[in-house]
C-alpha cells in the first residue's frame, strides 16, 4: 500500500495523510503471448509438438514415456537467465533462412536421463546423480535429444509455416547464452519428459523478435483459419479431385424454335443449325460454359481445339 499526502486548506489545519490503495500488479501470465499480443496458434503448435515428440521418443524408449508441455510463459531474457539452475546445457539454435536466434535448455535431470536412455543404464535416484559439469559423452547424448525436439518442433509448425531450426553451438554458462538483450522479451516453453523412472525438463526459449516473421500466422484463431487445414487431407482431396471424371458437352449452336414446330417433328425431320465449319464451339461442364474452341478433324474423328475460356 502506498500513501499520498494531501493538504487541508481550511482553518490552517495541518496536512492530513490519506491512504490510497493501489491495485496489485498482475501476476506473470502463462498465456501464449509475444510482445503483449495473444498467439492462439502457438497453443495448437505445442499440442502438435507433444503428440509428435511422444511418437519420436517411443521409438527410442518404448511405450513407457509421457510428454507434457506447459503453457507458454512470457518474460525478459535477463529474468530467465537469472533463474537458470546449474549445471544446464544451453543449446543456441538458429532459424534457417533469417538466422533468428533461439535457445534450448536441457536441465541436468534430462541430460543424465538421456545418458541412461541411450546407453541402456538403469535409472539413478536424483540424489545419486553427480552435481558437476557435463562430460563430452553426456553433452553428445543430450545434444541428440535436443535435436529430436527441434526437429519435431519444425514438424509441429508445418501447417502454418515452414521453419527449420539448426543447433549452432552449446554453452554451459548463462552469460554466454543471452541470444537477445537482457531487456528483450522471450516466450519460454517447458517440455516435461518422463521415461520409465527417468525424466527431466527441456525449455525452448523463443525471442519475440524471432517470432515476428511468424506473428500473423500465430495470431490466427483455430479452426477457422490456416491451421484448421490438414495437409494430408488436402493432398488426398486434391489427388482425388484431379483423378475424378467430368462430362463435357461441345455445343455447335443453340437455335430457338417454336413449340408447335417441335411437336411436328418425326423420324427423318431435320434441324437446320446456324453453324458453319468455322463457327466457334462452346464447351460446357454441366450447365456452366468453360471453354471456347474451333471444330476440326483428326483422322476419322471430329475434334474441337481449345481456343480460350468462355465468358459467362
Amino acid at each position: 500500500m502506498t500513501e499520498t499526502q494531501t493538504t487541508a486548506a481550511q482553518d490552517g489545519a495541518p496536512a492530513a495523510r490519506t491512504p490510497v490503495r493501489l491495485p496489485p500488479p498482475p501476476p506473470a501470465g502463462r498465456s501464449a503471448r509475444a510482445g503483449g499480443e495473444r498467439m492462439p496458434m502457438l497453443d495448437v503448435v505445442l499440442e502438435r509438438l507433444g503428440k509428435t515428440l511422444q511418437g519420436s521418443l517411443r521409438r527410442l524408449a518404448g511405450d513407457g514415456i509421457s510428454v507434457a508441455i506447459d503453457p507458454p510463459a512470457s518474460m525478459r531474457m535477463g529474468e530467465y537467465l537469472q533463474k537458470l539452475p546449474t549445471p544446464s546445457l544451453l543449446c543456441i539454435t538458429r532459424f534457417e533462412g533469417n538466422n533468428a536466434p533461439a535457445l534450448a535448455v536441457a536441465g541436468s535431470d534430462l541430460v543424465f536421463s538421456a545418458v541412461e536412455l541411450f546407453l541402456g543404464g538403469r535409472p539413478l535416484a536424483i540424489e545419486a546423480r553427480p552435481n558437476r559439469p557435463f562430460s563430452a559423452v553426456e553433452r553428445t547424448l543430450a545434444e541428440r535429444m535436443v535435436r529430436i525436439v527441434l526437429g519435431d518442433l519444425a514438424i509441429a509448425f508445418q501447417p502454418i509455416a515452414e521453419i527449420k531450426l539448426r543447433l549452432d553451438r552449446i554453452e554451459t554458462l548463462p552469460k554466454f547464452a543471452a541470444v537477445v538483450r537482457e531487456s528483450g522479451g522471450v516466450v519460454v516453453i517447458t517440455v516435461r519428459l518422463k521415461m520409465e523412472g527417468r525424466g527431466g525438463e527441456l525449455q525452448l526459449v523463443l525471442p519475440h523478435v524471432s517470432l515476428e516473421p511468424l506473428r500473423e500466422a500465430l495470431r490466427q484463431t483455430y479452426p477457422g483459419e490456416k491451421l484448421g487445414r490438414d495437409q494430408l487431407w488436402e493432398q488426398h482431396l486434391t489427388h482425388e479431385l484431379l483423378a475424378s471424371g467430368v462430362r463435357l458437352s461441345a455445343v455447335l449452336d443453340e437455335p430457338q424454335i417454336g413449340l408447335g414446330e417441335m411437336m411436328r417433328w418425326k423420324v427423318g425431320s431435320t434441324l437446320a443449325l446456324g453453324a458453319t465449319p468455322t463457327s466457334p464451339v462452346k464447351i460446357y461442364c454441366g450447365k456452366s460454359p468453360v471453354f471456347m474452341g474451333s471444330m476440326g478433324r483428326h483422322d476419322d474423328r471430329v475434334v474441337v481445339r481449345i481456343d480460350g475460356r468462355a465468358e459467362g
